[in-house]
């Protein structure tokens, strides 16, 4: 979605509700692996970093509604 909105980069830490869709769809896998990253410090928002803009995009508003046809 970051380039939607004229980012060059975006950054995503990792979420239970991240974790939830993972395991949602089918990518349980994926959830696991992420898991221990997180464990391992990694995946998440660095401490006291400032950002020059900070976007919150609300997904579910983008999806909900739509035609998946």
């Amino acid at each position: 979605m970051g380039a939607e909105v004229g980012a060059t980069t975006s950054t995503f830490p990792y979420t239970p509700n991240m974790r939830a869709y993972l395991h949602a769809t089918g990518r349980a896998p994926v959830a696991h692996a992420a898991d221990q990253a997180a464990t391992n410090g990694f995946l998440a928002a660095d401490e006291g970093v400032e950002y020059d803009e900070v976007i919150e995009i609300v997904i579910f508003r983008f999806l909900c509604g739509r035609s998946r046809g």
